[in-house]
């Protein structure tokens, strides 16, 4: 009878101890490691989109800035980068529009363009790192505010403290760092 008792008690526990049970359960603090969570996701899929999208490799492209080049056909050559819209293009771009230059200019001129680009790609980043660091900073206050709960209920227990006073506070906690 008293094993009935316990496996019903740990059913009931175990079903209300979902993830969205936790963050209910974390308190207020866990709203804003939510929405950095959200931020994160958000800008590492577009980022990831859009990396994968100028990744691909496109030989005929290419093919083609050098036939145009070669044919002397400098506006087709530009057309065609205008068309393909991706950094490297965007590069080359400067570059068939400077020929004429020394090749020392022409390379700065290029890099000068590289930098802009990957500038560009990077774009987000930087809000990606604050999130990377906020999020856990964030997860640790909770934890001290649990805990600082937790004794201020056990103070103000005096001699009656027991284990379910306590949990409260621990729970919370705990339940703040795990989700961290």
């Amino acid at each position: 009878m008293f094993t009935l008792t316990i496996a019903a008690a740990t059913q009931a526990v175990e079903t209300d101890l979902s993830l969205w049970g936790m963050i209910l359960k974390g308190g207020w603090l866990m709203i804003p490691i939510f929405i950095l969570s959200i931020i994160s996701v958000y800008i590492f899929c577009e980022r990831y989109v859009l990396i994968r999208k100028y990744a691909k490799n496109n030989d005929s492209f290419i093919g083609k800035i050098r036939e145009s080049i070669l044919a002397q056909n400098i506006r087709g050559a530009i057309t065609f980068c205008k068309e393909e819209n991706t950094p490297m293009s965007r590069m080359l771009i400067k570059g068939i529009q400077y020929t004429q230059l020394p090749i020392s200019e022409l390379r700065a001129i290029i890099e000068s363009s590289a930098n802009l680009q990957v500038s560009g790609m990077e774009k987000g980043l930087s809000t990606l790192a604050t999130c990377a660091g906020l999020a856990p900073m964030i997860g640790f206050l909770g934890t001290v505010v649990g805990m600082v709960q937790a004794f201020y209920d056990m103070a103000m227990a005096g001699n009656n403290v027991n284990i379910t006073l306590l949990s409260g506070g621990i729970y919370t906690a705990i339940d703040r760092k795990s989700v961290v």
